[in-house]
C-alpha cells in the first residue's frame, strides 16, 4: 500500500516562497479555517514553526500519528517537520503565529539560555485554563501583534 504524500505549505494552502530573514505571520484561527470548512488537512511547513493559540472552542489535532482533543484556552507548538492537521469546532477562535526558524533562533545569538527551543523540541499542548492571567496576557500581546501586522 502506498502512503499518501503529505503536502508542504508556506501557510496552509499557499506554496509561494517567502523571505525567511523577515518572516513572521499572524492570523486568526477562524480566518483560514473558515475557508476550508474548519478542516485543515495534514501538512508540514519547511523551516516554519507554528504556535496555535486556541482561546475558545475545540480542536481535534492530528500531530504526527497522535490525535489530541483540546479545548481552549490551549497553546499547541508545532515543529516544521511535524505532520499536523486540525478539525476545529465552528466556535473555535484564537491566533496562529508562524515564525521562520531563522527569526526565532537568530534572535538568540549570544544568549546563554536557549529560552525558545524547549518549546519546539517536540509538539506540546499547553493548557492555559489554570492560568487566566497568562492567557489574558498572551491574548493581549497577540492582539497588539495582529494590529501591527
Amino acid at each position: 500500500m502506498r502512503t499518501p504524500e503529505i503536502p508542504q505549505f508556506t501557510l496552509y494552502g499557499e506554496v509561494t516562497p517567502i523571505n525567511p530573514a523577515e518572516f513572521l505571520h499572524i492570523e486568526l484561527i477562524e480566518t483560514r479555517s473558515r475557508l476550508y470548512d474548519w478542516h485543515i488537512a495534514s501538512h508540514t511547513h519547511s523551516g516554519l514553526f507554528q504556535v496555535l493559540f486556541l482561546l475558545g472552542g475545540q480542536v481535534r489535532a492530528q500531530i504526527d500519528s497522535a490525535t489530541w482533543n483540546c479545548v481552549g484556552p490551549t497553546a499547541i507548538t508545532i515543529h516544521p517537520s511535524v505532520v499536523h492537521g486540525f478539525e476545529f469546532s465552528q466556535e473555535a477562535h484564537g491566533f496562529v503565529l508562524t515564525i521562520d526558524q531563522s527569526v526565532l533562533f537568530g534572535a538568540q545569538a549570544g544568549m546563554q539560555d536557549d529560552i525558545f527551543s524547549v518549546l519546539f523540541l517536540e509538539p506540546l499542548a499547553i493548557d492555559l485554563a489554570s492560568a487566566p492571567e497568562v492567557r489574558q496576557r498572551i491574548e493581549s500581546l497577540l492582539g497588539y501583534l495582529m494590529t501591527e501586522f
